[in-house]
């Protein structure tokens, strides 16, 4: 690791009073970022129609990735050195025209992104996102590397992120819905639903090389839990006891 004193940023945002980020060794922590300037006022298309130019999406998307960008140089760091995104939308039907400003900060080896619809849980009014980030820092001696599993299902076309990225003994996935982004999400009681999540979760981090990870997915010793568990009694298998618990 690289011997270096932790560094937190200024504040720029005035809903949050927190630093813009915190650096911890080779990481760079970005607080959470909302489409807002210095002042608290909400990023807004200029388009004079929702059918025509930017959306509103599109335009806070925009302003939360400046703001991420600015934040990392600050931090000594670059965009391509982003570990991490967790972005909150307000709607998920949002999505695509967050994926298209996504791209144009990302064209090329994306970071691993979990994305959640949060209706309209943001604590500023307009808002219809905000994100927080963790970035290697830009003195490190890790290197980032994208993590592709060719058997497992892969979400850059659809999301346009990795299945996960990794630096130095930390492994970094995407988080997304459990689906080969190919015939949809799986739905019903099927038998192996409780499995495809996990199944695809255990390859991908076991590339990291860590003690004790599988480099493949594992079926661990299942409890019989029906007379008290739900989960058992419906399926068969509860997400409890598929993890040893």
């Amino acid at each position: 690791m690289v011997a270096v004193p932790n560094k937190q940023g200024l504040a720029v945002q005035p809903v949050l009073p927190a630093p813009s980020f915190n650096r911890a060794g080779d990481f760079i922590f970005v607080s959470s970022i909302f489409p807002i300037d210095g002042e608290g006022n909400v990023a807004h298309t200029s388009s004079f129609s929702p059918f025509v130019g930017e959306s509103e999406m599109a335009a806070q998307t925009r302003a939360v990735l400046s703001t991420l960008r600015k934040v990392l140089d600050d931090a000594g760091t670059t965009l391509d050195q982003t570990l991490k995104v967790e972005a909150y939308l307000v709607d998920p039907a949002d999505l695509y025209e967050f994926k298209l400003v996504w791209k144009e900060f990302f064209p090329s080896e994306p970071p691993a992104r979990t994305t959640a619809g949060v209706n309209d849980e943001h604590i500023i009014p307009g808002c219809l996102l905000n994100l927080h980030a963790v970035a290697l820092a830009g003195d490190s001696q890790y290197r980032r590397e994208t993590i592709h599993v060719d058997d497992v299902p892969n979400p850059m076309e659809a999301e346009w992120v990795p299945q996960a990225i990794k630096a130095g003994p930390f492994v970094f996935p995407s988080i997304v819905p459990a689906t080969d982004f190919k015939t949809g999400i799986p739905v019903g009681k099927l038998s192996v639903y409780p499995y495809y999540w996990s199944a695809d979760h255990g390859r991908v981090p076991g590339l990291s090389g860590g003690p004790g990870v599988p480099s493949q997915p594992v079926r661990l010793p299942v409890q019989d839990c029906r007379p008290l568990c739900n989960g058992c009694r419906d399926r068969g298998i509860c997400s409890h006891h598929l993890w040893g618990a």
